[in-house]
């Protein structure tokens, strides 16, 4: 999997990168699991256009000491499909601004 991973995190940081994701990503369900929406101009033509499959997220992981960011913009409701595909440069460069944008306003330094 390719992912963006934040390692050797203290618990006061943990703590902030928590309260950061609950504030601006779905909880996936499981504990430490959250979904980051990718915005309809963000997406493929081909995302855009298997409006069945949207929303399309990129999922992310907080465990005890790290938190993971993949960079495979999946469908919410499809396990396969065409529009299931890792990030595009520009959606890389999403992601990557939204991983330094949370690191900026929670004051991490990870």
């Amino acid at each position: 999997m390719r992912q963006y991973v934040i390692d050797q995190l203290k618990p006061e940081e943990r703590d902030k990168i928590k309260a950061y994701l609950e504030q601006y990503c779905e909880p996936a369900g499981l504990d430490g699991m959250f979904w980051l929406h990718v915005p309809l101009e963000v997406l493929s033509e081909t995302q855009r256009d298997h409006q069945g499959c949207q929303p399309h997220c990129v999922g992310i992981e907080l465990r005890e000491q790290e938190v993971k960011i993949e960079f495979l913009v999946r469908s919410r409701n499809k396990i396969r499909c065409e529009c299931i595909a890792y990030a595009l440069p520009h959606q890389r460069d999403y992601i990557i601004n939204f991983i330094e944008q949370m690191l900026k306003e929670t004051k991490v330094k990870a």
